[in-house]
């Protein structure tokens, strides 16, 4: 199957194995085809070799994940770069928040759509795209997690939150030796060594120009209370 999509204003033409990828994750993105656009092909030979590094996975997620790191390595040289996280959208502006696999950071976002309502968009649910200009724009991407959460939308970053479990509330602005740690290890996502410079470059971009902070939560409408005040300085929502 042949079509192209848009991501964070890059375009890729897309011919995959199977049209799965394009029902369950393109179709959102879909944008006319034109000759200049990125070429990624998922040829059986290609998944062949791909799927030896992930034997365990379905030729879909092989095929996904595929498509996601030719991404991930050709928006590097436009200035972007595709993170893990999950970004929302409240009154104009992106906030990111960031954490290992299963630390709750999906979880935070339903509890801003809970008492949020139509105030806040999920730009995506765990891969947008950062661009770097003026300002660091939130980008929304097909890869948006298990439970599909996001939307074909931007925004500029304004703040960046760490999302760890504890039993009581708490919220803190981190240093820069924290943030670095944390950008580190949660933030960006390449299997590609050559990657390496040009995320560290970025890394340092979003280290100077975005704050970052530490939500220590458990899932209670305590926990969304005191990150919007930590962020909000002390204001509730209207």
């Amino acid at each position: 199957m042949e079509f192209s999509i848009s991501v964070g204003g890059l375009k890729y033409h897309i011919i995959s194995l199977s049209d799965d990828f394009y029902y369950l994750k393109g179709k959102k993105f879909e944008c006319l085809q034109n000759k200049e656009d990125y070429r990624i092909e998922v040829t059986v030979d290609v998944l062949k070799k791909y799927s030896n590094f992930n034997p365990e996975r379905s030729v879909y997620s092989n095929e996904t994940g595929y498509i996601l790191d030719e991404v991930v390595r050709h928006c590097l040289d436009y200035n972007r770069m595709i993170v893990h996280g999950a970004a929302i959208e409240h009154k104009g502006n992106a906030f990111l928040f960031i954490a290992p696999s299963g630390t709750g950071k999906t979880t935070h976002v339903k509890l801003w759509k809970d008492y949020l309502k139509d105030e806040v968009k999920v730009i995506n649910g765990d891969k947008p795209m950062l661009e770097f200009g003026k300002e660091i724009i939130v980008h929304g991407t097909p890869w948006n997690g298990k439970e599909g959460y996001g939307e074909n939308i931007s925004a500029p970053l304004k703040a960046i939150v760490v999302i760890k479990q504890d039993s009581v509330n708490s919220f803190r602005k981190l240093n820069t030796n924290e943030s670095i740690s944390n950008m580190m290890y949660n933030c960006f996502y390449s299997i590609d060594k050559e990657c390496g410079p040009k995320v560290s470059g970025y890394l340092t971009e979003i280290i100077n120009r975005i704050p970052i902070y530490e939500l220590s939560c458990n899932i209670s409408k305590e926990a969304f209370d005191t990150c919007y005040k930590g962020l909000f300085k002390n204001k509730y929502p209207d």
